[in-house]
């Protein structure tokens, strides 16, 4: 995804050629990063070929993998949305497979840097929206301080018969879409364009930090030493194994020869002289140990596959998670920005059909991002039980993030229970004026019983 600033014009289609010619860079830069995800490192890609009969091997580490995943998982869990029209946006979140939606920004975000969200209504007229290659984005923002995004241009070759790709080109403003078709010969066809219905550009930009990096962008070449370092180490191995002998003072046969190989021992009562040709080849663990630790220091993702984390109690392992849980409050503040555009999108088809003020339900939405740590609840439970009588309820309750969706609303169960435990009970005063409980409140006949009883006596 390329981002650049211009003033709000409708640009004409020789300044979107030269926007997605400037673009090239960008895609470029995008695509090693996804091969890098795949596990296909550029380092070990581009080292030298070794002479014929030398050992060539190129082992690529999925660090990059191993490292966006581990992120994802951190933040892939469900968020809570609290919204005015709760019902309306939670069906249309449902009929989009919003979490696999979400799964796909996250491994984005995390590869590249961002995503991008586009939305449309289908042929039935449902609000639709889908992630995107961010690879065939462009953001046009204006150069006010807000840097309002005025135009989004989507661009994708197509392959065609033979060798012949088609180019196609879509300019989103806030209105309306303009669609382009170029041949091979640069030819321009084909314009059309469409009215849309958002009030807004149907676009979501989710953005991994403010730089756009991607989560392992930083410590490629750190990847690339291991893996050179590795694959140098087993080539020097193999060729040991393909190593040559030297005989001098004779004249092998072919038996004999064949003898050599098969067995690996030469006895000849001549004066034959034997011996091995090779390179010493010399492992340094701890050098390679201190690359794996500073891919996941400078990475800021905890090492999840070390043989001392599984004896780490929940405590323990959140103080690791510490640095990696800066970056997700980072990522998380972005995802929400997208989510409330997400919705905000979808409030404004709803309010062509409903008299809703969209301004003023974005306002009051409230979501919040969740984390899939791993964390050790009977601690925390006990900690909140041993601040009861010291703190308010809702404090207990706040620390309780986790398993309490919203606060405000336990407190209003427990205050509803509270009502229907005390209807349950009458109450009575003694001689004293002391309150009495009394399960089981007498009725009028043995009121008038009693009364009867005591005038009798007098």
């Amino acid at each position: 995804m390329l981002e650049v600033r211009k003033h709000r014009h409708e640009l004409s289609y020789g300044e979107v050629r030269e926007l997605i010619q400037l673009h090239t860079k960008n895609q470029n830069r995008m695509t090693r990063l996804l091969e890098e995800y795949k596990g296909n490192n550029a380092e070990i890609s581009n080292m030298e070929r070794k002479a014929e009969g030398k050992a060539d091997n190129r082992i690529s580490h999925a660090f990059p993998y191993l490292i966006s995943s581990t992120f994802c998982g951190l933040m892939n869990k469900k968020p809570n949305i609290q919204c005015e029209l709760q019902e309306v946006v939670d069906d249309v979140l449902k009929y989009n497979d919003a979490d696999k939606q979400n799964t796909s920004i996250l491994t984005d975000m995390s590869v590249w840097g961002s995503s991008v969200e586009q939305y449309y209504l289908d042929k039935k007229g449902n609000i639709r929206f889908k992630r995107i290659d961010a690879r065939d984005v462009i953001i046009v923002k204006d150069i006010t301080i807000d840097a309002d995004t005025f135009l989004v241009i989507k661009h994708w070759k197509v392959d065609g018969l033979g060798e012949e790709k088609m180019e196609f080109v879509e300019l989103y403003y806030e209105d309306k879409v303009v669609r382009y078709f170029e041949n091979k010969d640069g030819e321009v066809s084909n314009v059309t364009e469409e009215s849309l219905f958002f009030g807004d550009i149907p676009f979501t930009v989710y953005k991994n930090n403010e730089l756009m990096l991607g989560d392992f962008e930083r410590i490629l070449p750190i990847v690339g030493a291991y893996n050179k370092y590795q694959s140098e180490t087993l080539n020097g191995i193999q060729d040991i194994t393909n190593s040559l002998m030297i005989i001098s003072g004779a004249t092998l046969s072919d038996e004999q020869l064949k003898q050599v190989k098969s067995m690996r021992v030469l006895a000849d009562e001549n004066s034959i002289d034997a011996k091995m040709v090779y390179n010493e080849v010399q492992f340094n663990e701890a050098y390679l140990s201190q690359l794996r630790k500073d891919i996941f220091a400078l990475s800021g993702c905890v090492d999840l596959t070390g043989e001392s984390v599984g004896n780490l109690s929940g405590s323990a392992l959140k103080q690791r998670l510490v640095n990696m849980l800066y970056i997700a409050s980072v990522k998380a503040n972005y995802l929400k920005e997208g989510y409330l555009r997400r919705i905000e999108l979808i409030l404004n088809i709803h309010a062509l059909t409903n008299n809703i003020n969209v301004d003023e339900i974005i306002k009051n939405t409230e979501i919040t991002i969740n984390y899939n740590t791993l964390e050790d609840s009977t601690e925390m439970l006990n900690l909140v039980q041993g601040l009861d009588g010291i703190v308010s309820k809702e404090t207990q309750l706040s620390l309780l993030g986790e398993i309490i969706v919203s606060v405000q609303d336990e407190i209003d169960k427990l205050a509803k229970e509270k009502e229907e435990n005390m209807a349950n009970f009458s109450f009575m005063t003694n001689q004293d004026g002391h309150l009495m409980q009394n399960e089981e409140p007498l009725d009028d006949n043995d009121g008038d019983k009693d009364e009867e009883e005591q005038t009798e006596e007098l």
